[in-house]
């Protein structure tokens, strides 16, 4: 991979982001595509509070 796609990578991990390498270069792809980031943003949060929320979900589950 490119360094700056490192860097970005590091960026995202440091503001704890959850995003993996090929999620975020999905996302930095459609913004260089032309896709508006924060419409993205908008569209991303809710899928990855559920995705959040499940995994806790699974969490405590397996601790009762």
């Amino acid at each position: 991979m490119i360094p700056d796609f490192e860097v970005l990578y590091e960026i995202s991990q440091l503001l704890n982001t959850q995003l993996d390498k090929a999620t975020l270069a999905t996302c930095v792809g459609m913004v260089e595509n032309g896709v508006n980031p924060e419409a993205l943003a908008v569209r991303l949060t809710p899928l990855f509070l559920a995705i959040i929320a499940s995994a806790w979900y699974k969490l405590t589950i397996v601790r009762l």
